[in-house]
């Protein structure tokens, strides 16, 4: 009995070390062969009628060939660089400085309607990547 569950004690150790083995090859290569970076802020909390802004910041260490670069929500592409407004209930801004490239999404006078995940995504020659933010209407 004892030896039965040493073994399975290893095994267990094993499968945990090439899980996360495969798990921190899959982000080196992810963050190796992409070079790009997106940061958005993960959860925004509001209150009814007010507006809110969602930020999208993509950076690279290397020249990037933007192709798109939009925000997601309500299930539609709310924003989009190069597509002016999308849609009459949101405010669109795209700024570019060096390599530093930034999309704000506003919700104007958000309501319960507009809880939920919103979509940066952004795919350049170095490829695609993507973030979200869950926003709470309280």
């Amino acid at each position: 009995v004892k030896a039965m569950s040493y073994s399975s004690g290893v095994r267990t150790q094993h499968v945990f070390d090439w899980v996360s083995l495969i798990w921190f090859t899959s982000v080196v290569s992810v963050a190796g062969s992409q070079g790009v970076e997106l940061q958005v802020i993960p959860q925004v909390a509001t209150e009814c009628g007010k507006n809110v802004t969602l930020t999208c910041e993509a950076s690279s260490s290397r020249e990037m060939d933007i192709k798109l670069f939009s925000w997601l929500g309500r299930n539609k592409t709310m924003c989009q660089i190069g597509d002016g407004q999308a849609d009459p209930e949101v405010l669109c801004e795209n700024k570019a400085v060096a390599s530093n490239h930034t999309l704000t999404l506003t919700l104007i006078n958000v309501m319960p309607v507009d809880s939920g995940k919103y979509l940066c995504k952004l795919h350049s020659q170095l490829g695609p990547v993507q973030k979200s933010t869950v926003v709470t209407v309280q």
